[in-house]
């Protein structure tokens, strides 16, 4: 180990084992490790999430003279619209970084990790240091992208998968999200076995994230309004009867539901 400033060092360590080592000021840095494995090695900043990941394997002699390299980080910056391209403020942007590995015996997902933010007044949220994640100087770490999805409670969601991001640069993207149809209806009677409505029955809907409840009044009449086309599940309870489950597709009027006694 290093005789290094405290606030010079930086932490490399490889996961299996998670040994812990510090890069000096010359940049160098030593870690004990075991013989004959196939160790992850990942370099950590003081702040930020992880910037190299390397596999490398062990003999019975040390490993000596292993370079590190780090990408300048890139940046992507994401424009949210509407249909008629006016800037979407407070919508939320994930981005999703993955890396793919693979070699003579390695193959399939590597790391992942996301981050959230909110689009600003004029529509856009800024990713930085997205290179700097996944260096691409490891040949077996073949390719690395990121994932794109902005939600916003008045539209639908859109998503981008697979952006390549160029380093030390910044990479725009747009993202157009379509106003959510909400002009689905549900409603019908709740009627016991004999044909008379039942009052006071709690109904539920639910579907598309969202859930609403409703009851029944003195004709067993049940009503839910601006939810989006689509499936939902429907619920009806009562102290004094069974209580009863049905799927159905929205818009759809005059259902007749029919609860029986225990």
């Amino acid at each position: 180990m290093t005789n290094a400033p405290e606030s010079m060092k930086r932490p490399i360590e490889h996961r299996r084992h998670s040994r812990r080592g510090f890069t000096d000021l010359a940049g160098q840095f030593d870690i004990p490790a075991l013989a004959n494995s196939d160790l992850d090695l990942e370099y950590h900043p003081p702040e930020g999430p992880i910037t190299y990941a390397k596999r490398i394997k062990t003999a019975h002699e040390p490993v000596r003279g292993l370079e590190i390299r780090l990408d300048p980080g890139g940046e992507l910056q994401v424009l949210v619209l509407t249909p008629d391209r006016k800037p979407l403020k407070e919508a939320h942007v994930i981005l999703i970084r993955r890396t793919y590995w693979s070699g003579p015996r390695i193959s399939g997902n590597g790391m992942s990790q996301a981050e959230m933010k909110r689009s600003s007044d004029d529509g856009t949220a800024l990713f930085k240091d997205l290179n700097s994640t996944y260096a691409q100087l490891e040949p077996r770490l073949e390719r690395a992208s990121v994932d794109i999805e902005a939600t916003h409670p008045d539209y639908d969601p859109a998503e981008e998968n697979g952006i390549r991001i160029e380093p030390a640069t910044v990479n725009h993207l747009e993202l157009t999200l379509l106003p959510r149809d909400t002009s689905a209806e549900i409603d019908g009677v709740v009627r016991d076995t004999d044909g008379h409505p039942i009052e006071g029955v709690h109904v539920q809907v639910y579907g598309f994230s969202n859930f609403k409840t409703a009851a029944t009044g003195p004709l067993g009449y049940f009503q839910f309004k601006d939810l989006r086309p689509g499936d939902y599940s429907l619920q009806f309870n009562h102290p004094n009867y069974r209580w009863v489950y049905k799927r159905i597709t929205a818009p759809q009027l005059d259902i007749e539901v029919q609860m029986q006694k225990p």
